[in-house]
């Protein structure tokens, strides 16, 4: 047995130290992401785009709210998505079972179908960068506001001018 108790004692070194800093900085730029994006995005790339959306099942209440050159804000990101151009109300059809276990294509009565643009600036990268940070691209779903009212939207395009 040794008379040194000092042997079996652990040491902290520069190793150490530095897979800490690692760890440390890998946390940082999860939680800060989207301030670290704005520093290196120059804003001034940014181009006129047109969205184009289409929301399916939306209230009739709703479709009567929508309005032209109104503003829409992306709620999830708290960030302008910029102004509805065009937009088209289309029946919205619904499959309802039969009794012999087919379906039956109806038109529903309390809901529609709206398809439109979206008029805005982004910067362009496999998608766009709403605002220089927030990334939009086509297949997301989307909760938009106007106003006045709330609806879901599928991204359907996303064009550069």
């Amino acid at each position: 047995m040794n008379g040194n108790i000092y042997t079996d004692k652990k040491r902290f070194n520069a190793i150490d130290v530095l897979i800490l800093l690692g760890i440390l900085l890998i946390i940082l730029g999860i939680v800060f992401r989207s301030t670290i994006i704005s520093i290196f995005n120059d804003n001034s790339n940014q181009s006129p785009c047109t969205i184009t959306f289409e929301a399916e099942r939306v209230p009739n209440e709703v479709v009567d709210l929508l309005k032209e050159d109104s503003s829409l804000t992306w709620i999830d990101k708290d960030v302008s998505l910029g102004t509805l151009k065009n937009y088209e109300v289309l029946s919205s059809i619904i499959y309802v079972p039969k009794s012999d276990g087919s379906y039956e294509k109806v038109t529903s009565q309390t809901e529609k179908r709206v398809t439109g643009t979206i008029s805005t600036t982004a910067l362009n990268d496999n998608g766009c960068y709403i605002k220089g940070t927030d990334f939009l691209a086509a297949g997301m779903t989307v909760t938009i506001s106007t106003e006045t009212a709330v609806f879901s939207a599928i991204i359907t395009s996303i064009t550069f001018n």
